[in-house]
């Protein structure tokens, strides 16, 4: 008698972590965005772990052009959103700014009785807010030069007159006897440089 055929086990699908998204979806590249024009940095925002990283992002905007413009507009807004920081930091470098300070530091004087904490501010906090404007400065004139940066005023105005050569050989000549030259010095310079007057 034949034995009956051996039937294969089916294997369990084989249970993987969830890992961070990399399909673009558009609810997730509308948080970037938003998250991006409220000030949060692009590796901030890519710590979520619903997020995708920052090579996804980049992917994304390279392969989705109407993302690719909603990331560079959030981009704009978030130097506006820094620009705004920039007068917190510096209005409240003062009064602290989410210093965190163990309770037995020297810098805290006591817990008062409704719960508020008097806090010593010390020369160190100062330099670390305007390192942290400083920053936000650099980054702002990089990323948007036209508002942040720099400005030089060019001005590009020319005025060309015609003239004939009589007009200009007198202003060689007026030229060459300021400079204490004679012709042949002229000559003798226009001969190094292989041009000639003819």
């Amino acid at each position: 008698m034949a034995a009956a055929p051996k039937t294969a086990k089916k294997r369990a699908p084989v249970k993987r972590k969830p890992g961070r998204p990399s399909t673009y979806t558009k609810k997730a590249g509308d948080e970037i965005c938003r998250r991006m024009a409220l000030g949060e940095t692009l590796k901030e925002i890519c710590l979520s772990p619903h997020m995708p990283t920052q090579t996804g992002v980049a992917k994304w905007r390279q392969a989705r052009p109407e993302f690719d413009v909603q990331y560079v507009r959030a981009r704009e807004d978030q130097m506006h959103a820094w620009a705004d920081e920039i007068v917190w930091l510096i209005d409240n470098a003062e009064m602290g700014y989410n210093v965190k300070v163990p309770l037995d530091s020297k810098e805290m004087e006591k817990i008062k009785s409704d719960g508020f904490v008097t806090f010593k501010f010390r020369r160190h906090h100062l330099d670390h807010a305007k390192a942290r404007v400083d920053v936000r400065k650099w980054l702002m004139a990089k990323v948007l030069p036209a508002v942040f940066g720099d400005r030089l005023n060019i001005d590009a105005n020319h005025t060309f007159e015609a003239k004939d050569d009589a007009e200009i050989l007198q202003e060689m000549r007026t030229a060459m006897e300021r400079a204490g030259m004679d012709p042949e010095d002229l000559l003798a310079m226009l001969a190094g440089t292989g041009l000639s007057l003819q």
